[in-house]
């Protein structure tokens, strides 16, 4: 098992021998946490600090955190160094002829070259197609610029329009379907664009899809089939795992399972949209259910029988991590940030998805299918994650994995400014899913680079 990290303990909810033990946190207007009903229970805070284990950078904080959790937080956080920091942290970005940047734009232009009129790709996922649009975005985001605003803002709207096609259970314009991933990870591609761009449009659009994943799959009762939103599920949940502030994987009527992702990405959409104390429910619940002791976020749970889907994928961390930088920014406060460092530090050594050597390792066997992208969501949270982050050691930890990666993407899996899905090459052939992923890779070496 990896090292798991100490100002997890530091979240709305950590863990004990018991179980979950809840934290209740002040954000910067000094709001406690009172609507879930917690207390911080400081002795038995404690015994779950003294019990984990964390890499040696970490250590230096637990004495000052047991002594006194508000009084020396700023000062434990901000001790984290260098210390027991793996080798590959010190690896440098490949020579290149070409600036950063213009390889990244190179890619992005390759990448929509690859579109259908409409918008959309052919071997690609409606959600992975979101998540292109949101890698292309970024792009333009971190460079101050708008050199891909037709091609994105042209792509969406289409998209829109169209819908996401007839092999879904929802039909029709809109970005929704059945899926409630999908539709936050459009709701996050929908805010990125506004953000960036501008359009009254795309703001709508990804609030009217958060609020109806909200309002139909955000659970708020179990121990009954619930009726939320016009949408009366089959199943019973149960009351015997408190599944309240989770969410549900889609919004068909026999749907069972509440799954980290979904309720990650409600967690991330909520704080974006400036609705903290959802974020902090939806926190809540993967701190007691799904986040384990590394900081690893397994995969969910099955809501009708409380069994626990312990699969380890690098977006359910990432979406994570990325969440919890947006609390950070939404609250000043220094809890959210210090796990989001420990939780990258965690993603980057874990073997659940990398060899150990800083080399993401996760599904580069396979050509196409949702694994293949996982990893561009832990990377694009990784670069959030830099760029507001002042901790000096996490961000040469941050730069050295994306170093690694990016050297073995650029170096074994391109030909041109094409990209393969397996990192580890060699370039086999060009593909959208290949394309999109190298994506988000090429435009944080740009950033941590830079």
């Amino acid at each position: 098992m990896q090292p798991s990290t100490l100002l997890a303990l530091l979240s709305v909810a950590t863990f004990s021998a018991a179980g979950p033990v809840p934290v209740s946190p002040r954000n910067a207007n000094g709001s406690a946490f009172d609507s879930l009903g917690v207390e911080n229970p400081l002795d038995s805070l404690r015994q779950w600090a003294l019990s984990i284990e964390r890499p040696a950078r970490f250590a230096k904080t637990e004495s000052a955190i047991l002594d006194s959790v508000g009084k020396t937080l700023g000062d434990a956080a901000a001790s984290i160094g260098f210390e027991g920091m793996p080798p590959w942290s010190n690896t440098q970005i490949t020579n290149t002829s070409t600036s950063l940047s213009d390889i990244a734009a190179a890619a992005i232009r390759k990448l929509m070259g690859m579109r259908k009129d409409d918008g959309s790709f052919d071997d690609i996922g409606w959600w992975q197609t979101a998540n292109a649009y949101t890698a292309a975005t970024a792009y333009d985001r971190y460079r101050g610029g708008k050199t891909f605003h037709n091609e994105v803002t042209g792509g969406i709207s289409s998209l829109i329009q169209k819908g996401p096609g007839s092999e879904f259970a929802m039909r029709g314009p809109g970005l929704r379907n059945e899926f409630n991933d999908d539709s936050l990870w459009w709701t996050l591609t929908c805010l990125d664009a506004t953000e960036t761009y501008g359009n009254g449009r795309f703001q709508a659009e990804g609030q009217n899809l958060w609020k109806w994943v909200k309002d139909t799959s955000f659970i708020t009762q179990t121990g009954i089939a619930p009726n939320m939103g016009g949408v009366q599920r089959t199943y019973a949940l149960s009351d015997q795992c408190s599944l309240e502030h989770g969410v549900y994987w889609t919004s068909n009527v026999d749907e069972t399972y509440v799954n980290s992702i979904t309720t990650g990405l409600m967690m991330q959409a909520s704080a974006r949209l400036g609705t903290v104390d959802t974020a902090l429910k939806n926190q809540h619940w993967l701190k007691s259910h799904t986040v384990d002791g590394s900081l690893v976020n397994r995969d969910g749970v099955e809501g009708n029988t409380c069994a626990v889907n312990s699969g380890a994928y690098s977006y359910n961390t990432g979406v994570y991590i990325a969440a919890l930088t947006k609390l950070f920014q939404d609250t000043s406060n220094v809890m959210f940030i210090a796990e989001a460092e420990e939780a990258a530090a965690a993603a980057m050594e874990t073997t659940a998805w990398t060899d150990g050597q800083g080399m993401i390792t996760e599904s580069m066997d396979q050509r196409s299918g949702d694994g293949i992208s996982f990893k561009c969501v832990l990377l694009r949270a990784l670069t959030k994650l830099y760029t507001v982050s002042s901790n000096a050691a996490i961000k040469k930890e941050i730069q050295g994995f994306v170093n690694v990666n990016y050297n073995s993407l650029y170096n074994k899996a391109r030909r041109g400014d094409a990209y393969d899905t397996n990192w580890n090459g060699p370039f086999q052939e060009e593909s959208a899913a290949g394309q999109f992923v190298a994506i988000d890779l090429l435009v944080a070496g740009m950033v941590v680079n830079a």
